[in-house]
């Protein structure tokens, strides 16, 4: 299907088919062929049996009216329903259907389906408070009436009023809307949240007593507590949490409270002179009056859809987990002939280079092989591909090696040059996007040479530059080859060394 025709077939679908769809994809279940195969009531019968000859052969004489051969038939036969269901479910493939409109509402946003979203409207305020003790008003807690448009808005950020023995005037943000609370229990998956119309800039997650942090890109550390929010139907969102490797994962059976604000998309703008009253003022010392809009603003229809667009390339849920640069890499990395991996998500296209164990170039073969190994794990709606290498000619590198007077020379350039080597080598400590660091290097050397005491780079290129910066997914070439010659040279002043590309002036001090 060409893109056109799918535009012209999601244009024609309204929004209760799309978001049917899309609730069909929240069981994205793709278990394997070996667990849905036929079985019948007889079979399990006879397993049953097999079982129990061996662990306990007591257990029935096989005989008709033996009350161990009656349980386990009748068991059979209550079971039999069971196996009707799992049977026909696979046979009729329902399982890869909903597994291929995983991604249809996402899709149907990048060819050109505009979603119904919601914009909130920022209101900036003026107020006068009265002078009394310090307080902090809560998020959502101060309420403010807009009587000319029947609504309300709610501070979207905790508001502190500091102790003063005067009035003063202050400015707070507020959004016309309402803020809801949702708690539900975590069962290792992910968080359906049950209202549309969410600004999901205003979420919050609150995880036994702990808040944890809402990231946009979602690469947390390990040990980190974050989780995203992602869009799965007209303008509502599930939240997703790590797995330990991009986000720590909560624990099972915890209680997630989601806090966020939601509001009908009605309202564009605020006029200045509204009439502003106070419905809800948890500082009850503290008088307010005054009030007025300042200021209303309300996101584009362009700026709402390209907040869409970058939540929905953080990735997808597959098999509970979440697809994105990193744990990308991370899948690719665990095929044992594959040491490294670069993956560029862009949109709803994967593509990946890969290094090989082997140390060799990856073939067109190896490339194809990767697309089979894991194949399985591209959700669908998304293009995988892979890519050759693209190098960065490594033709100079030269540096000044600093050694005290009592190590022999010779040998602290022959360990400097494979330290140097191996901290810019791509099957080493080097790698996609890895160039060359001056402090990587003089680390390294700290760490691994004796009796150096410092080095500086004077060229790299053959321009005069200590770094060389190289794009994400670029490689450097290797600096010298096993086999290349060795050479010194001496003068009153340094010893100079040479092998492949490399250059070591060493000075003793």
């Amino acid at each position: 299907m060409t893109k056109n025709e799918l535009i012209s077939r999601i244009s024609k679908l309204d929004y209760e088919v799309i978001k049917q769809i899309y609730d069909y994809s929240t069981l994205s279940l793709k278990p394997s062929l070996a667990n849905l195969t036929s079985v019948t009531s007889k079979q399990l019968v006879e397993k049953a049996h097999e079982y129990a000859d061996t662990h306990f052969p007591e257990w029935t004489d096989r005989s008709a009216s033996d009350f161990g051969q009656f349980l386990v038939e009748i068991f059979a036969q209550f079971s039999e329903k069971d196996f009707w269901y799992l049977n026909n479910f696979a046979s009729n493939s329902l399982v890869y259907n909903t597994n291929d409109y995983t991604t249809a509402f996402i899709r149907s946003i990048y060819y050109g389906h505009t979603p119904k979203r919601y914009s909130p409207v920022i209101l900036n305020i003026s107020m006068t408070v009265s002078a009394g003790e310090e307080y902090l008003i809560p998020k959502g807690e101060l309420r403010l009436s807009l009587d000319d448009l029947g609504l309300i808005a709610v501070n979207r950020d905790p508001i502190k009023l500091v102790e003063s023995n005067v009035s003063r005037t202050m400015n707070a943000f507020f959004s016309v809307g309402e803020f809801n609370t949702y708690s539900a229990e975590y069962l290792g998956k992910e968080i359906f949240l049950p209202d549309t119309d969410i600004d999901y800039k205003t979420i919050s997650v609150e995880i036994e007593g702990e808040n944890w942090t809402f990231l946009e890109d979602f690469f947390g550390e390990a040990s980190s507590k974050v989780f995203t929010a992602f869009p799965r139907s007209e303008a509502s969102y599930n939240l997703h949490f790590g797995d330990n490797i991009f986000g720590q994962r909560p624990n099972i059976g915890s209680l997630v409270k989601v806090d966020y604000l939601t509001a009908p998309d009605r309202v564009s703008y605020v006029d200045p002179t509204s009439n502003v009253s106070v419905v809800s003022n948890p500082s009850s010392e503290r008088d307010l009056s005054l009030i007025q809009v300042v200021s209303s603003t309300k996101q584009t229809e362009e700026e709402t859809l390209a907040d869409l667009k970058k939540n929905c390339a953080v990735g997808v849920s597959v098999r509970n987990g979440i697809t994105n640069k990193k744990s990308c890499e991370i899948l690719v990395n665990s095929i044992p002939e594959i040491l490294k991996s670069n993956a560029q998500i862009v949109l709803n296209t994967v593509t990946v280079r890969i290094l090989l164990t082997s140390t060799e170039e990856a073939t067109e073969e190896d490339r194809e092989n990767l697309l089979s190994e894991i194949a399985d794990f591209i959700p669908a709606g998304y293009d995988f591909y892979t890519s050759k290498n693209e190098y960065v000619e490594l033709e100079d590198l030269t540096v000044t090696l600093y050694v005290i007077s009592s190590v022999d020379i010779k040998e602290a350039c022959k360990s400097a040059s494979i330290v140097i080597k191996d901290s810019i080598a791509r099957y080493i400590d080097g790698g996609y996007g890895v160039g060359v660091d001056a402090t990587t290097i003089r680390n390294a050397l700290a760490a691994k040479v004796r009796g150096f005491t410092n080095i500086s780079i004077d060229s790299i290129n053959n321009k005069a530059i200590s770094n060389l910066s190289i794009s994400e997914f670029e490689l450097l070439t290797d600096i010298y080859a096993e086999e290349d010659e060795e050479t010194f040279e001496r003068s009153s002043t340094e010893t100079i060394f040479r092998k492949g590309n490399l250059t070591i002036k060493a000075i003793s001090i």
